[in-house]
């Protein structure tokens, strides 16, 4: 009788670490499955995050192309004192559009040095752009 009692608890014991055993499979598939999805969530994201940044450095380098066609060499001035104050309005937004696009450049894993050959400045000069909008 005692023997049988064993046996029937050892069958007992059996079958719950079976049940256990499935729980556990369940639960580990369910979390591969989890973990799948988040990575492939997080690839849609670095995806949409890269082709933004392709975007925007198209439109800065669209607005800088506007902007040499836009400004004239030599502006045409109504007065001296407004000469002045376009010209150097112009300029400024010049420097302001190169010196972006040599941040993104360097930014995007453009060495300095082609940099510099491309953008015809003094490998000095590209450091104290890249120092100036480091601080910024």
């Amino acid at each position: 009788m005692v023997v049988l009692l064993e046996t029937l608890e050892i069958v007992r014991l059996k079958k719950r670490i079976a049940r256990l055993e499935t729980e556990t499979n369940k639960r580990l598939s369910s979390l591969e499955r989890g973990s799948e999805a988040l990575r492939s969530e997080v690839q849609r994201i670095r995806d949409s995050l890269l082709d933004r940044v392709v975007s925007i450095e198209n439109t800065l380098s669209e607005i800088l192309k506007h902007l040499e066609r836009a400004t004239p060499s030599k502006p045409v001035w109504v007065s001296k004192s407004d000469s002045i104050g376009s010209e150097q309005r112009g300029n400024d937004l010049k420097r302001r559009a190169l010196e972006l696009k040599i941040v993104n450049m360097y930014r995007s894993g453009i060495p300095v040095k082609q940099i510099a050959r491309e953008v015809g400045l003094s490998r000095a000069t590209i450091y104290r752009i890249l120092r100036k909008y480091r601080a910024t």
